[in-house]
């Protein structure tokens, strides 16, 4: 154990991770500023706004960040890494694609059917900002095909909220708060520029053909973009159904225990993401012995980190939910149900990277499916009884089942162990 953590401070892993929660922390700082100076109506509709986004842009990503990491495996693994510039730009051309269908689907639609639910205003300016937060999605991938994890943790963090973080202060005391959805959308059109003005120097001189063409990142990126678009559902499920029956207040409510739980994961997925290339590359090189030791190390890891955080915010959950504002402490049965499936999460490992790094993407989205299913069933039952812990119990659930699901496959399949050992 001694061993581990000295090569785990050794190593740029506690660097990723600084960053990370840097980055969640400039989010929690805008939220704190929100919940404590912003109408908890607002809060709730920001909320709403940013589920929206993360939905449809899970579409419209439709698993490229995902999929370029593990062409790019492949493609080391061959000795053609200089053709990757051509599936950068045939991801590109899919998520344009993607987009210009949701905007025709948006002006096809007629407002009436969604106007009660939300502003129509509100769903145009998201739509717009698609683009740009795929984009930004993928970029920050990129920076992980060319071992850049910092650059990549930056921009996912960091540089994802700085602006947002700003506006909240600078609108606290302003008659336009409202605004601050608008800086929040907005900023994805920096962060897509900036960052493709970074990334052209590293392919600039690579080849503009690739043996994968758009087709082919299609067939292995949409599995995954299902799955994707899985994960926002399982995400987005309970904060829809909770506005349907409680309101806005309710997802205001709601909201935070998710975020704090979303610090948590953003500690998990950092350690998983920066070792994904390595992964695939591992996979398709056959190297198993290699593969093995590189998923019980990062498993430990995630554990020795995840597991006395949650089980110090198992003592506290008041506490912290009061720094949000006094209304939101009732959160905190919710939280402290959530920090439950946290563990289990931590405990299993690199299921969901395993899974999309070993081109295990179509079974991980049948997965995912059937774990969406029962998790509207349970919201649709649990929501109108117990409210936002409903809603907590259907997510702990689902995230327990789908990870026990995916180490029993894994074992039986690869004969490899995800689950700490």
């Amino acid at each position: 154990m001694k061993q581990l953590i000295n090569r785990f401070i050794a190593s740029d892993q506690i660097t990723l991770i600084v960053l990370r929660l840097a980055g969640v922390g400039l989010l929690f700082l805008a939220t704190l500023i929100m919940t404590n100076y912003y109408p908890q109506n607002l809060v709730g509709e920001f909320e709403l706004s940013r589920t929206i986004l993360l939905l449809t842009g899970a579409i419209v990503v439709a698993g490229t960040d995902r999929s370029i990491i593990q062409f790019a495996g492949r493609l080391e693994s061959d000795g053609r890494f200089d053709t990757f510039l051509g599936v950068y730009l045939n991801s590109l051309k899919l998520i344009g694609l993607l987009c210009f269908i949701i905007l025709l689907v948006y002006v096809l639609i007629p407002v009436e059917y969604y106007q009660n639910f939300f502003s129509d205003t509100i769903i145009f300016k998201i739509i717009i900002s698609l683009f740009f937060y795929a984009g930004a999605t993928l970029n920050t991938e990129v920076f992980r095909v060319f071992e850049s994890n910092m650059w990549a943790e930056l921009y996912r963090g960091i540089f994802k909220y700085i602006l947002l973080f700003c506006a909240a202060i600078y609108l606290m005391n302003s008659s336009n708060q409202a605004f601050i959805i608008d800086v929040f959308l907005f900023s994805f059109v920096i962060l897509f520029v900036v960052s493709t003005f970074q990334i052209v120097p590293k392919i600039k001189n690579q080849s503009w053909k690739s043996s994968f063409k758009t087709l082919d990142i299609y067939k292995v990126s949409m599995p995954m973009a299902l799955t994707g678009l899985g994960f926002f559902l399982l995400l987005s499920i309970d904060v829809i159904l909770l506005k349907y029956f409680e309101g806005n207040e309710a997802v205001a409510v709601y909201a935070q225990p998710v975020k704090i739980i979303s610090l948590i994961a953003m500690i998990q997925t950092t350690l998983q993401a920066s070792i994904s290339k390595q992964l695939a590359t591992r996979f398709f090189k056959k190297d198993y012995r290699a593969l093995d030791q590189l998923i019980k190390k990062t498993t430990r890891t995630i554990a020795i980190i995840s597991l006395p955080l949650v089980i110090v915010l198992l003592f506290i959950p008041k506490f912290l939910l009061s720094l949000f504002g006094s209304d939101y402490i009732e959160g905190s049965y919710a939280l402290m149900i959530l920090l439950i499936g946290c563990i289990v999460n931590a405990l299993c490992g690199c299921t969901s990277i395993y899974m999309n790094m070993t081109n295990k993407q179509s079974q991980f989205r049948n997965i995912i499916f059937i774990t969406i299913f029962i998790n509207i069933i349970l919201n649709l039952i649990l929501i109108p009884i117990y409210g936002i812990i409903g809603a907590a119990i259907a997510s702990s659930i689902c995230l327990i089942f789908w990870n026990l699901v995916i180490v029993f496959y894994v074992y039986k399949r690869d004969n490899i162990v995800l689950a700490i050992h």
